[in-house]
This record gives structure tokens, sequence and C-alpha cells, in this order.
């Protein structure tokens, strides 16, 4: 199946090249990868949260990819190393996740679980960072390659790091064209959500 939602991935074709801007009410990520095969990105992973200012190296690897008519789910981990700016003794830390999608033309449906942590790299407090996601999408219109391509969706998160734990639920906007998208959300009260990415 050939998709155009395929921008959206960790993982796209090989040498594909992907730069992303993600602003939430708790974090900020910033990525820049490169595709260097069909199945695995590398690429520089900046992630601000309330206490922490992290930045990494990260490699994205498709585990699997399971193709049927008219549908596609896929399979993602996640691996990344890289220090915490905003400590004196700038301790290393790690970042593991994984991420499940299934998507047709029309339905969405995407999972993920993410967990930053720098205990095991250093004699500091472990200074742990837990994120989970799920969406729920429907596009409203099936539009051809060169359209404007609209997803709406519901987005429930968690969020927990060593002083705050919260959780919530809001609707997103995602707009794509050719090889830019972007995502508005907000629950109107203290959560939104702006995301801009381009690949090429």
């Amino acid at each position: 199946m050939i998709n155009v939602q395929a921008m959206a991935h960790p993982v796209i074709w090989k040498g594909g090249r992907v730069f992303s801007v993600r602003l939430g009410s708790n974090v900020q990520h910033s990525k820049a990868h490169v595709s260097i095969s069909n199945h695995q990105s590398v690429g520089v992973h900046e992630i601000t949260t309330r206490y922490d200012h992290w930045l990494m190296v990260q490699s994205n690897h498709l585990i699997k990819r399971f193709n049927g008519v008219g549908v596609q789910s896929n399979i993602y981990g996640f691996f990344g190393i890289g220090v915490d700016h905003l400590l004196k003794t700038q301790p290393m830390i790690m970042h593991l996740g994984g991420q499940f999608d299934w998507e047709t033309r029309r339905y969405l449906f995407m999972a993920n679980y993410h967990e930053l942590f720098s205990g095991p790299f250093s004699n500091t407090t472990i200074h742990n960072v837990k994120m989970g996601e799920i969406r729920l999408g429907i596009a409203p219109y099936i539009g051809d390659y060169d359209d404007i391509h609209t997803w709406l969706m519901l987005q429930l998160t968690s969020y927990n790091d060593y002083r705050t734990s919260t959780a919530s639920v809001m609707p997103v906007i995602r707009l794509f064209k050719g090889n830019i998208l972007v995502e508005f959300g907000t629950n109107l009260r203290n959560d939104f959500l702006i995301t801009s990415m381009i690949h090429f």
C-alpha cells in the first residue's frame, strides 16, 4: 500500500530526511533524522521538560510491518543516549520507547510509550520521565496524493516525572500536503499541542 500518511512515521524510505518540532504542555521535542535503511533511522533528538533539557543521539527501528489490502500496521522501537544540559554534572541519560500503529486511508490508531532516565549512568538522583500517548483518528474525506489531507484525532496523553503526574484528553487536527505536516490541538484548559514536520 502506498500511503501518504507515511511521512509521519519514525522511519521513512532509505535516504529520507525528517525535521520536526513538537510543542506541548509538558514536553517540547526537536528532531532531525535520516533513514539509513527502510527499517532504521538515526539522528539528533532534543527534549525539554519542566525540569530537564536533554540532547541525545537517537535510533528508531522498524521492528515489524504488516501489510494488508488497504491497511498497514507497524511496530517501532526507539533508543537514544545523551546528556542533561540543565544539570551541572551533565549525567548521561537514556531514552527507550516503542510504538504501534494501525491505519487505513480512513481510520488511524496509534499508541506509544517513552521513558527517559539518568540513574544507570550517574551517581545523581534518578531522573525518570514516562510519557504515553494513544491516538484515534478519522479522515473526513479521502483525497488524492497531491491534495491537502486532513485527520481529526482524539489524543489521550499521560506524563509522569519525578515531580509531576498529569493525564489529558484533547482533540487534534492534522493537515499535510506533499512533504509538510502540521498539527494543532487543545482541550481549552491547560493542554495544547503544536507540531510541524518536513521530510525530503
